[in-house]
C-alpha cells in the first residue's frame, strides 16, 4: 500500500492515522496493540494463513505513520513535521507500507 505524508484534507488524515480511541484511523488501527484493535487484525491474518506482525515492526510502522516528524501523515503547514513549510494542495509520497 502506498502512502503519503501530505494530504490536502484533514479528514483524510484522520480516517487514515487518527488517535481518537474507539475510532482510530485505519492504518493507526492496523498497526495498533491488541488493546486497540481488539485482536480482530491478529484473527484476520491468522484465519488467512499470514503470520503475525513481530511487535518491534508493529510499533516502528506506527512511529513512522504518526510520530516521527519527517514522515508523520499530516496536512500541509502542519507544525513539527515534515510539511510545516509547504503551502496549498501538494501530496508527496514518502513511503510504502506493507505486511
Amino acid at each position: 500500500m502506498d502512502t503519503y505524508t501530505c494530504y490536502a484534507s484533514a479528514s483524510d488524515v484522520t480516517a487514515l492515522v487518527g488517535t481518537t480511541a474507539g475510532s482510530l484511523g485505519y492504518l493507526r488501527w492496523y498497526y495498533g496493540t491488541t488493546t486497540e484493535n481488539s485482536t480482530l487484525v491478529k484473527n484476520a491474518l491468522a484465519a488467512n494463513g499470514f503470520g503475525v506482525l513481530p511487535g518491534s515492526w508493529l510499533s516502528g510502522a506506527k512511529k513512522l505513520l504518526t510520530t516521527d516528524k519527517a514522515t508523520k501523515v499530516s496536512t500541509p503547514g502542519t507544525v513539527n513535521t515534515g510539511r510545516a513549510g509547504i503551502a496549498g494542495a501538494r501530496a508527496y509520497k514518502s513511503y510504502t507500507v506493507s505486511h
